[in-house]
């Protein structure tokens, strides 16, 4: 029992210092500043998903697409994400036009705008003298 007492430290100081803790302090500012809610991990990872999907797709994406990604959770808990994010205005739920039950899911301009702040302040921690 005292062996695994010893192994708990404090990091480092070269981890407090590493680009990725950089990163990690700018993301908090870049919430805080922005005065909007956080997202939980699982909204960042369905909102990370989407983004990448629509990076990579010419086609709508579709409710369903995203809330069978199931790695990440249940249908009904990403369900749930999806709407909480459309709620906080990243995403937008657009029905489709021959099938009222299926929803494109299309990221906003907010959404865009973060991912170009993360891509900004990824930069900055990586080069803290930018």
């Amino acid at each position: 029992m005292e062996k695994l007492a010893s192994t708990k430290q404090a990091p480092q100081k070269s981890i407090a210092s590493s680009a990725y803790i950089r990163f990690l302090n700018l993301l908090d500012v870049i919430d805080s500043a922005r005065g909007c809610e956080r997202l939980d991990p699982l909204e960042e990872s369905l909102l990370d998903k989407l983004v990448l999907m629509a990076t990579k797709q010419d086609c709508p994406i579709l409710v369903g697409d995203l809330i069978s990604i199931s790695t990440l959770a249940s249908q009904a808990t990403l369900h749930g994400r999806v709407k909480s994010l459309e709620r906080k205005g990243l995403i937008n739920l657009i029905s489709d036009i021959d099938d009222a039950r299926k929803k494109h899911v299309y990221p906003t301009r907010l959404t865009i705008k973060r991912y170009e702040e993360l891509s900004v302040n990824f930069e900055k921690a990586l080069n803290p003298k930018m």
